[in-house]
């Protein structure tokens, strides 16, 4: 019985264009070898460190945000490991994105014409190619057989997640491996929520691009030199990330410890870390829900699930109408069951309930039409603590207001 693997061709396999190695060879273990081959490389490799990506085409059964959610998750696997930096960009024209990404069926225009087989439908399983990729000096693209049983996050159908990483290690120019736990082994292995890389494919990528080490250790001088929130305590943003209270000052990020009094141990770290496409200093931050945050620079908002995110500027202007630039603060306030967003900028506040759907037409009140005893000419961040406690602060002070009355 065949199994579903990868359709890039195995090292040593006869193939008619053995550097672009995809074709439809299926087999339900890898080729027995006397002396078992660990990474393989493919010979070529990027020769840049920041790669951009893309979906041009999502598949038709399954929400776009969670394949997003779980192709994103897939490179950041290998951007750990490496120097190489993968940045979403789905405006730009597939021409100019280094790997574009698409989810086709059937013969789908390859050169050769690299047919996908779909899935079987008469017993239920898997068909024998879910996914082909090119290697670097091919273009770096990935396609998925549109026909399969895609899912995300689930032990049924065949995970995104698990065949993104697999086809990204080809397109960063690695071939398959033996080894029967790496991520880079041809046969689709069953599904843990933590697949992760072996050390057999970090060996390998990073014998192309190097470690991140000497990256992390320009951030770690850099963190050194951080100011200390306590002695220079102006704040430019808080939000509740992983139920933790996160403070934004400058390019960095700190996580209080849960009784409120001292930093997180590893804290601050780069904000550009591990919010990916931005840098600080950053304007105001919200929160809502406990699970989405939004971060506002200039124009521009970024929204995150944790710091899981779409990874691109969206203009405040394209959701948030009639919301200025450069706002000061922003925050979600819950009360009896009920949530209430504001937006911040000099002594103006906008109200409204979910930032997601932003109404039309609202008009700004002063602050002290809403909240009694803030400062007039306005504040610099703003939250709800777990105490139902709302805290605002402007340079090296700070507010207490109940939440029933909003008074300080």
């Amino acid at each position: 019985m065949n199994a579903a693997r990868c359709a890039n061709r195995d090292e040593g396999e006869p193939t008619e264009e053995e550097l672009m190695a995809l074709g439809g060879h299926h087999q339900a273990h890898p080729p027995s070898m006397h002396r078992r081959k660990r990474a393989v490389l493919q010979g070529s490799k990027w020769s840049v460190i920041d790669l951009s990506w893309k979906i041009s085409r999502y598949p038709s059964d399954l929400p776009p945000s969670g394949v997003l959610k779980d192709i994103s998750k897939a490179f950041r696997l290998w951007s750990k490991v490496t120097p190489l930096n993968f940045h979403f960009k789905p405006r730009l024209k597939a021409s100019e994105i280094n790997i574009d990404i698409r989810f086709d069926s059937g013969c789908h225009g390859d050169e050769e014409c690299h047919d996908f087989d779909g899935e079987v439908k008469s017993n239920n399983q898997f068909g024998n190619t879910l996914a082909h990729a090119f290697y670097p000096q091919w273009g770096g693209d990935i396609h998925f057989d549109e026909d399969e049983e895609w899912n995300v996050n689930t032990t049924i159908g065949c995970s995104v997640f698990i065949v993104a990483a697999h086809e990204i290690g080809h397109s960063l120019g690695l071939n398959h491996s033996e080894t029967a736990s790496a991520m880079m082994q041809p046969i689709y292995p069953p599904y843990r929520p933590n697949h992760n890389l072996h050390e057999d494919d970090i060996e390998g990528v990073q014998a192309l691009y190097g470690s991140r080490r000497r990256e992390e250790d320009r951030d770690e001088e850099i963190i050194k030199n951080a100011t200390d929130l306590c002695i220079e305590p102006s704040i430019d943003g808080i939000g509740i990330i992983g139920n933790e209270i996160t403070f934004f000052k400058k390019k960095f990020y700190y996580k209080i410890v849960e009784n409120g009094i001292g930093i997180k141990k590893g804290y601050p770290k780069l904000i550009t870390r591990d919010f990916e496409g931005v840098e600080g200093p950053v304007d105001a931050v919200l929160t809502a829900n406990r699970d989405r945050t939004y971060i506002f620079q200039g124009k521009y908002y970024w929204k995150f699930f944790g710091t899981e995110g779409d990874n691109y500027k969206r203009k405040i202007s394209d959701n948030f109408e009639g919301i200025p630039s450069n706002i000061d603060a922003a925050f979600q306030m819950e009360s009896k069951g009920h949530h209430s967003t504001y937006i911040f900028k000099g002594n103006d506040v906008w109200k409204f309930s979910d930032p997601d759907y932003f109404p039309r037409g609202i008009k700004p009140k002063k602050i002290d039409q809403i909240f009694s005893g803030l400062p007039s000419d306005g504040i610099d961040a703003i939250f709800q603590a777990r105490t139902k406690s709302i805290y605002a602060f402007k340079k090296s002070k700070y507010w207490r207001l109940n939440s029933e009355t909003l008074k300080v």
